[in-house]
């Protein structure tokens, strides 16, 4: 069983190659395996899903080791916000999620604001890019 999520995540993160990225909150599968929704800051504005520990892992780059990414400000939130612009983007159908290490097209099952949880669905298409 799903259990609410509390955490103060949301917020603006730096990958350690330095682009921009607007984390959302984090989303459970149906098997209950933990990922962190979030948008490129850049570009076509995409939305990711990235397993939970692998967004929070480090990397060791030249011998130095640090954070795959790294927030942006003291101040995170927590992911009220955030869930009310999903619940819009899906409203207006305009959102589409891909799973980093996969690319499988994602979709989101269910939206519990009271809960603050968001339950999704990895499909078993695979994205191929040029």
């Amino acid at each position: 069983m799903s259990t609410a999520i509390e955490e103060k995540i949301s917020g603006k993160y730096t990958h350690y190659k330095g682009k921009i990225y607007d984390v959302y909150c984090s989303v459970l599968d149906s098997d209950d395996n933990k990922y962190i929704l979030y948008q490129q800051c850049y570009g076509d504005k995409s939305f990711w899903i990235r397993p939970y520990d692998m967004f929070f892992d480090s990397v060791d780059i030249d011998g130095k080791t640090q954070k795959r990414f790294a927030a942006n400000s003291s101040e995170l939130q927590t992911s009220d916000q955030k869930i009310k612009k999903i619940m819009a983007l899906i409203e207006n159908q305009n959102i589409q999620i891909r799973h980093t290490e996969t690319e499988e097209t994602v979709i989101i099952t269910q939206v519990n604001e009271s809960k603050k949880q968001v339950i999704v669905h990895l499909l078993a298409d695979k994205h191929t890019s040029g």
